[in-house]
């Protein structure tokens, strides 16, 4: 019960995608390219990687290095990206993807308190994205169908739609919160 309350919580009332804006940007500035299944695979193992070993390192040393957790978890990342780009020869459609990244990987070590709750938040995460961007991959699809005014079509369009999402979602808060 506490695993789903967690995942109605960061998919959808307090969604890590638009309240904590961990991935708006990758809606933003690829929401008119196809579904990349790799860029989930690739970043969900990297994510995991790098957050289990910035965990470890935060329960080793405490809060005595609180201040340099960023630092490390940035450059483990980074490190992970490198390996995994490099051997098995993925690489990435554009560096702007790996703000998504860091912003999940940062959250999770800072949220959690067990590797279950990490695994659980990264999923969580990467499932939010994904459900985001099919969402608004199909509203603009929908959009483009009808003969619209070019400037409608633009980024305050994409917006709106977003708008949209987020307040049919912050519907579950009033749901959860009655019982």
């Amino acid at each position: 019960m506490n695993t789903l309350l967690l995942f109605l919580c960061y998919a959808f009332v307090c969604s890590i995608v638009f309240v904590y804006c961990i991935g708006c940007e990758r809606l933003l500035l690829f929401s008119r390219l196809p579904l990349s299944v790799g860029f989930y695979v690739k970043y969900y193992i990297i994510s995991v990687l790098s957050a289990l070993l910035c965990f470890c390192i935060h329960i080793m040393f405490g809060y005595s290095i609180l201040m340099f957790i960023p630092f490390f978890c940035v450059s483990i990342t980074l490190f992970f990206d490198f390996l995994i780009s490099r051997f098995f020869r993925i690489n990435s459609v554009a560096p702007n993807e790996k703000n998504f990244l860091f912003g999940l990987t940062l959250f999770a070590v800072f949220e959690a308190h067990s590797f279950y709750v990490i695994f659980l938040i990264i999923s969580i995460g990467f499932c939010s994205l994904a459900l985001f961007d099919i969402l608004l991959k199909s509203a603009c699809y929908l959009i483009n169908m009808r003969n619209t005014n070019y400037y409608l079509k633009l980024v305050s369009l994409t917006l709106i739609v977003i708008g949209c999402m987020l307040l049919g979602f912050s519907a579950f808060n009033i749901f959860i919160t009655q019982f």
